[in-house]
């Protein structure tokens, strides 16, 4: 709950946090969490979403064009 308080600034969300957060999640351990946290950055730089460009490309996505 420290860290969860530490990182949101608010008990209320942190109580929010740590009710959601799955177990294995919760009592995974640092090199495990970092895993997790670098594999997501690099999914998300790899898939651009609506109205962002991808890295190696300049172009909008279609769903981000206006009519």
């Amino acid at each position: 709950m420290e860290a969860l308080l530490e990182h949101t600034g608010d008990l209320d969300k942190a109580e929010v946090l740590q009710a959601s957060i799955p177990e294995w999640l919760a009592n995974a351990d640092l090199n495990g969490v970092q895993a997790l946290k670098s594999a997501f950055e690099q999914s998300f730089w790899l898939k651009p979403g609506p109205g962002r460009r991808s890295k190696s490309s300049s172009r909008w996505t279609s769903s981000a064009r206006s009519n």
